[in-house]
């Protein structure tokens, strides 16, 4: 009789520990299921990043004196460029960028070597004393073409001017990524005629 009281005993204090341990495992659960059903909410509507490389320059004046306007454009352009929306819009760093400044690759071996889907490259030309610069964004790996920019500018004006006010043109540009605004390579922009070029001869 002693040993059936001992185990009904036990068995009355065993009962309520078994119980709290169910609570707080179906709370343990029900817990989980509603941080992961918020966390795919979360990132359904986080904005998908995009991400863009501003490749080098290229020089194409015959001049090397000419070199250091095109990285000084190059970094502008990066600068301007990361500035506009960092959670949406992700740029490719100026060190990384720069290793391509000598490579002999295309747009799309670049554009999987740095995970981008759209690379923006240029390229700085002079002609009866006018520099030339022509910005194009590409969609990778495609290789289409979104949109293509030509600035005319004469030398002897700022240069620091010019390439602020090129890398703002191409800033407000890339803004329609990350707004939804843009139609990836649906529309290729003709090239300006020498009256609607953007003209920053001062």
């Amino acid at each position: 009789m002693l040993r059936s009281a001992s185990t009904t005993q036990r068995a009355s204090i065993q009962a309520p520990q078994v119980k709290r341990r169910t609570h707080y495992t179906i709370a343990g659960l029900f817990l989980a299921v509603i941080v992961g059903v918020t966390g795919g909410i979360l990132r359904a509507r986080a904005p998908r990043r995009i991400m863009v490389a501003v490749l080098p320059m290229e020089n194409l004046t015959g001049d090397p004196a000419n070199e250091y306007i095109c990285d000084g454009l190059t970094e502008e352009l990066i600068v301007q460029a990361g500035q506009l929306s960092p959670r949406t819009l992700g740029v490719i760093s100026r060190t990384s960028s720069m290793t391509y400044k000598t490579a002999n690759k295309t747009a799309e071996q670049i554009g999987r070597e740095l995970a981008v889907s759209y690379v923006i490259e240029g390229s700085l030309r002079e002609s009866s004393g006018q520099f030339r610069v022509t910005e194009q964004m590409i969609h990778l790996p495609e290789e289409d073409h979104v949109w293509i920019r030509e600035y005319d500018h004469t030398p002897t004006t700022d240069l620091i001017g010019m390439e602020d006010d090129v890398a703002k043109s191409v800033a407000n540009l890339l803004a329609g990524l990350y707004s939804g605004a843009a139609r990836t390579g649906s529309q290729i922009s003709a090239r300006s005629s020498n009256d609607s070029r953007p003209q920053f001869a001062k």
